[in-house]
Formats: structure tokens, sequence, C-alpha cells
């Protein structure tokens, strides 16, 4: 948004500062493939997404053309395969085993597994059946697995599928950034984030620095769990900075963001925990990097 529409046509700047928070900043093409490889590591456990008796599709399309099952019928399946809707004594060893293989493999809690199952599994649907056009604009061909009882079984039978060249382009042309930021831009993330990955701020910053534009960006971090779990004082401390840095020009520090989450915790009786330290790992440890091994789309 920054990038694309921060000036009009006349050059002027339509925004004068922008605050994401939680953000998909490495780029919509590296946050799909992830999903994609999650919703791949699904269904070789599972198998019931689609069933062997039902329409067979390739895994990027997130269900199938003509499907008529709801989120409650894909949390269905998945507590079936997983039992993770019931309580863990409940569960069958095969359905322990698989939650275990799945989580291990992809590094989601259990807690945001089931939704993230049914947001990727739809959230692919809608992007390739509806934006690119049945096309692909994920790829894990080349991909190493880890983290299960048999890798050497999961890489040689998950489902590998390359990317079009014309969906990728889109992707990469729409959603992901290209770091020319020219206003003041202050993020806030949840290092806990099982949605939207929070080492999805190092890549960003890497790519702000490319473009050179490190002194229109600063990056805050909260010690908490969930997607965009903040407290209204985090929040409000977050958009208060924003404000003097566009007033003053002077780029505010974590120490000043954090100090005036204090002073609204003393008003709202809620808490501040910005991590004043924290640093994101590179996205590579949660999505790996596939840039080189991007081809045509090959369906199994």
């Amino acid at each position: 948004m920054v990038e694309r529409f921060g000036r009009g046509e006349d050059g002027r700047l339509n925004y004068d500062g922008a605050l994401p928070v939680c953000g998909v900043v490495a780029g919509a093409s590296r946050h799909w493939d992830g999903a994609f490889d999650r919703r791949a590591i699904y269904q070789y456990y599972c198998q019931n997404l689609p069933r062997a008796n039902e329409p067979q599709y390739p895994l990027y399309f997130g269900l199938a053309p003509n499907n008529t099952l709801t989120p409650n019928d894909v949390a269905a399946r998945v507590n079936e395969c997983t039992g993770v809707l019931q309580p863990s004594v409940m569960r069958t060893p095969q359905q322990t085993q698989n939650l275990a293989n799945i989580l291990g493999v992809t590094k989601i809690p259990e807690s945001a597994f089931l939704a993230d199952v049914v947001g990727n599994t739809f959230g692919l649907q809608e992007l390739v059946l509806v934006r690119t056009h049945g096309l692909s604009p994920v790829t894990n061909l080349g991909v190493h697995y880890s983290g299960s009882t048999d890798d050497a079984a999961l890489n040689q039978g998950v489902f590998r599928a390359g990317a079009s060249d014309a969906a990728e382009e889109f992707l990469e042309s729409a959603y992901d950034p290209n770091g020319h930021i020219g206003i003041p831009t202050l993020t806030a993330h949840t290092i806990g984030d099982p949605v939207v990955f929070v080492e999805q701020e190092n890549t960003y910053r890497q790519t702000v620095e490319d473009a050179h534009r490190l002194r229109n960006l600063q990056q805050n971090y909260v010690d908490a769990g969930g997607h965009c779990q903040f407290t209204f004082s985090e929040e409000l401390a977050s958009f208060q900075a924003l404000l003097g840095w566009v007033d003053t020009h002077n780029r505010p520090t974590r120490e000043e963001i954090a100090g005036l989450c204090q002073s609204n915790a003393l008003i709202f009786g809620d808490t501040c925990n910005f991590n004043l330290s924290f640093q994101p790992k590179e996205l590579d440890t949660r999505i790996p990097d596939r840039s080189s091994e991007k081809r045509e789309v090959r369906p199994r």
C-alpha cells in the first residue's frame, strides 16, 4: 500500500505515515509458498482433502473448483485426521501421530493449527482459482521438509508443483514490497504470531535496506502469541509514536515507544510487553526459500 499508492499521479504524498501491524511484509510470494507447504504436508498425512474417492485436484487449488465444503466441513475433516478438537487423551494413536508429524514439520503451534489449515485451504482457493485463473503462483520444488518421524518418506511422497511464470509475476508485482518507502513507516509484530510469522520482518528490513530507505523504517516487537494480540496500550503507543515521527521528523526509538505504552497502561490498566532487544531470525527458518527452484507448473 505504502509503495504502490504512497504518491498520487501528481507526485504528491497520499499518506503522511504508515503503521503495518503483523503485516505480510516479506511479500505474498513467500507467504503463500509457506501456506502451500502446509497444505501439501497436511494432505500427505491426512489424505482427506480430497479423499481418495473424491475428484482429485492439484493442491495449490486449495479446494476443488466445484467445491461445496464449508469451513466447518474442512474443520471436521481436520479433526477426523488429527483429533485436534478433542482432548489429547481422547485421540487415537494414529491421530496423535498425524498431528505430531504435521506440527513437527510446519512448526505451527497446536493452538493455531486448525485455523491455519482452514485459512490456507480457502485462501489458496481464492488466490489461485479467482486471481491467477488456475495457474500456480506457488512452488515447493526442491524444498526439503524435516521434523517428522520419517522425513525420507515425506519428501518422497508429498505433493509437488512448480510455479507458472505468469502467476508468479502477478503475485510479485501486486503484493511483494520493493522497499521504496517514502514516508515514516513503523511496524509492530507479535513475536509468537502463528499466522504471519515474525520472521517476515527480517526479510522486509533487508528489502528496505537494499532500497536505501532504512531511515524511513522503525520495527517493534511484542512478547505475545497469536496474530496481532496487542494490548490497547501497545497499539496506541505505536500510533502515537508514528504521529510524533510525522510531526517532528524524528524517528522514535524502541525505548520511547515503550515509555508511551507505560503511560497508556496507567490509564487503561493493561500491560506493555515490547521487547526492546528482539531481532527476528531469517524467514528461511520458517518458510524455506525456493527462488532458484521456481519453474513452470509440473503437476504430479
